[in-house]
């Protein structure tokens, strides 16, 4: 609360918001060659390779951000070896790079994606292999903001207010925290004890938010894929067999939170990091325990939707009362939903492939999102699905193969009110994917994508930010006339007449008996003035 002028004090409040400052993103190559361990058979075809890109430091400093990170690969490949034809290996390379931003960058919040664009891991010879890999680096660094505006102020006589109401969405939490995932599993009945774990992948399927008083409590899954050499106890055979293995793994975790999130609006997303799968020993002494570990990280924003009302304008009949105005810019919620699409194809194998399909082994997709274009009254996504199996093929020299493919699409969200003006926040999501043999050569995709949505709307405002007042002169007082007759002009309301011959719009109304403050162009109205000098 601050006093402007004599004996008046405006009420203010803050209008709590988070404004992106500035933005930036980088695409760098990762190029390195590297040999077979010793302890690996020889190379002859590499079936799957598959790359996770782990960040281990940021550090942001005169408008530049240092980037430390790791890109792990894991590449599953058919050796020369007779027993164990498939193999796997993994390899790390590390990257260091600064990313630019603008002069004058810095906030609160430095936001940082490194989405892997492209990985590719092909055989220079039986004992070599080549990593390329693109990565794209996007970083918003984001800075916690108020905007001050008056709400009313001490009611003094002769003072007189007009407002309104806005409607204005602040934030009330902006946190990013962490939360360890560890879980034990047991093989089936089924499947043989392990003898070695080829190749694993570790994907987060789901992931429901529930804010409460204290606390963000999260109930989802993962999907565990595991190939593995199995034991083969069986009389008469020797020797190890090839078996996968694919379960959900269910989890509850929970964040602690500053903020009561019953009615808040919520944009919460989640990454899984640090993954890893290990083979342990049971009570017997068998390899036929899994122990699981994650991370998952969380990236939590809640938003207060409320009303605001906003003091518009200030007079006074016993002294000149001149409201000092500025611009302000906030934000409110345009809109906060889950779209669907349906994706359904039927993808052949290709001339690459050797051999016919016996069984699939493993699917997965993701979205990669090409293009976002705010059209009017929605937003259109191009991009595509990113589409990876495992099978089984009937050629017994390469009796495990893999197809990958992009399934492009476009999709149209409905947004009201949206312009390129509006501010939006878009989160794709693989929800349910089902794969199929069609033919020996074909597979059906169907997958449902849900994209989760959260747009804000910028709006501009006068808003009042000081008082100046002073005394009426003797001259001002006596060029008013005491009583004038007043007809009604385009534009005109009660207040502004009220405030222009300083009157009052209680003491207009009374004199001119109107039952409301309605009136049109070309009314007669009797004007009393009710200014009177303080001095």
């Amino acid at each position: 609360m601050q006093k402007w002028g004599r004996g008046m004090e405006l009420k203010k409040c803050n209008i709590h918001m988070n404004k992106v400052k500035c933005r930036s993103n980088l695409q760098i190559t990762l190029d390195e060659d590297n040999n077979v361990p010793d302890t690996k058979a020889d190379m002859r075809h590499i079936i799957r390779e598959q790359g996770n890109v782990r960040v281990t430091e940021k550090k942001m400093s005169n408008g530049k951000l240092f980037v430390k990170g790791l890109l792990e690969y894991t590449v599953l490949y058919l050796s020369e070896r007779g027993e164990h034809q498939i193999e796997s290996l993994r390899g790390e390379i590390p990257f260091d790079e600064i990313i630019h931003m603008e002069d004058g960058c810095s906030g609160d919040t430095v936001c940082l994606r490194v989405d892997l664009e492209e990985l590719e891991v092909s055989m220079i010879h039986s004992r070599k292999i080549a990593v390329r890999s693109l990565l794209q680096l996007f970083v918003t660094v984001e800075e916690l903001y108020d905007e001050e505006a008056a709400i009313g102020m001490e009611e003094e006589a002769n003072v007189y207010m007009c407002s309104k109401r806005i409607p204005v969405t602040t934030i009330a939490l902006n946190q990013k925290d962490t939360s360890r995932l560890k879980e034990e599993l047991v093989l089936p009945a089924g499947k043989s004890n392990m003898e070695e774990m080829l190749y694993w992948e570790l994907d987060l399927k789901s992931a429901e938010a529930r804010v409460s008083n204290d606390q963000v409590a999260v109930k989802g899954e993962l999907l565990l894929f595991l190939l593995y050499q199995g034991e083969n106890n069986m009389e008469g055979r020797r020797g190890s067999e090839l078996e996968f293995y694919e379960t959900t793994i269910p989890f509850q975790t929970s964040y602690t939170i500053s903020v009561r999130g019953d009615e808040l609006v919520d944009d919460i997303s989640f990454m899984l990091n640090n993954e890893n799968v290990s083979i342990k020993q049971d009570e017997d002494g068998e390899a036929r325990l899994l122990e699981v570990e994650a991370v998952l990280e969380a990236d939590l924003k809640l938003y207060e939707e409320k009303e605001l009302e906003i003091l518009t304008d200030v007079y006074a009949t016993n002294q000149v009362v001149t409201p000092v105005r500025k611009e302000a810019q906030y934000e409110n919620l345009l809109l906060k939903n889950a779209s669907r699409m349906r994706v359904t194809e039927r993808v052949a194998l290709g001339e690459k492939s050797i051999g016919t399909m016996l069984q699939i082994c493993h699917g997965n997709a993701s979205v990669k999102i090409d293009e976002c274009k705010s059209v009017q009254d929605g937003l259109e996504v191009e991009g595509a699905l990113e589409v990876k199996l495992l099978y089984i093929s009937e050629e017994d020299e390469k009796p495990l193969q893999s197809l990958h493919t992009l399934i492009p699409f476009t999709h149209r969200i409905e947004v009201k009110g949206m312009n390129e003006q509006t501010i939006y926040d878009l989160k794709p999501v693989v929800a349910d994917t089902m794969f199929s043999m069609f033919r020996t050569d074909e597979v059906e995709v169907k997958a449902d994508v849900v994209f989760t949505l959260l747009a804000m709307e910028r709006k501009r405002e006068e808003m009042i930010e000081a008082l100046h007042c002073r005394p009426f002169g003797e001259e001002e007082i006596d060029a008013m006339p005491g009583i004038l007759g007043y007809r009604v002009q385009q534009g005109d309301s009660l207040w502004e007449i009220a405030k222009r011959y300083y009157t009052t719009v209680s003491e207009i109304m009374q004199m001119n008996e109107l039952t409301s403050e309605e009136i049109k162009v070309g009314d007669k109205l009797l004007l009393l003035k009710q200014m009177v000098s303080i001095l």
